[in-house]
């Protein structure tokens, strides 16, 4: 099997779509199958049937837009690229891809719409966050955890997880926009940094939550603490992840 990811329109490279070509033994191409988008829709920016190409914002007031949306900075040395975005609609926006530093340490690239500064989306090179808990399908704490990686829905939450506006807390522990997991000892209302990192659960390694759960001991014993808050901080983002998916 062969993906590829190679689009074009008015010689401006298009980003979000695929193609796959299935090759058997002998060299030979048995099947494809692409997401390329047609050239003759048309979208909400042009309001015909031929693509505007022209960006209404500048590189750099993407730039300014994304910082604004996301937070973080836009690094000077690199140079936001004109694209399209292939949509859901199966439509294209123009789009700058601007390339930035996250608060929470993430390297992104945000689609930034060239027309409104909207970001549609954002493509996330750091290594995800990986967390040991009860996979979302299964029903309880007998189906066993396992190391889960790659669980944040950056559409939904492009911050990730572990994000805190407004200096929450330390970074890495399990608290976010989204959620905060803790064992709670004291009064949270009168929480502050240093009473955050007593009850927090913090990463074992980078980016990573890895707290195995042992069935013969008591769920009160440290251990056990520690990995039922991580399971409750990951099944609580996970219902706000698929939640705002459903509307």
């Amino acid at each position: 099997m062969l993906t590829m990811g190679l689009n074009s329109q008015e010689g401006i490279p298009v980003t979000n779509t695929l193609s796959n070509v299935a090759i058997n033994s002998r060299g030979e191409v048995v099947s494809f199958s692409s997401s390329f988008v047609s050239t003759k829709k048309g979208n909400s920016l042009t309001g015909g049937t031929k693509y505007k190409t022209t960006p209404k914002l500048t590189p750099e007031e993407a730039s300014v837009a994304a910082v604004a949306s996301l937070g973080g900075q836009s690094p000077a040395s690199h140079k936001p690229a004109l694209q399209f975005l292939a949509v859901e609609s199966g439509e294209l926006k123009l789009i700058h891809s601007v390339r930035m530093l996250l608060e929470n340490g993430h390297t992104v690239e945000a689609h930034v719409d060239a027309e409104d500064g909207k970001v549609h989306g954002i493509i996330d090179y750091t290594a995800e966050l990986a967390v040991k808990a009860v996979p979302f399908q299964k029903a309880n704490i007998l189906d066993g955890t396992i190391l889960l990686e790659n669980v944040e829905d950056t559409t939904v939450s492009p911050k990730g997880w572990t994000f805190q506006p407004g200096g929450l807390g330390p970074a890495g522990v399990t608290a976010g926009n989204n959620v905060l997991a803790a064992v709670i000892e004291g009064n949270i209302l009168e929480m502050n940094e240093t009473t955050f990192v007593q009850f927090a659960t913090k990463f074992t390694g980078a980016e990573t939550l890895d707290y195995p759960y042992n069935l013969e001991d008591s769920p009160e014993t440290p251990g056990n603490r520690n990995a039922a808050v991580v399971n409750m901080f990951y099944v609580a983002n996970m219902a706000h992840d698929v939640l705002y998916r459903c509307g």
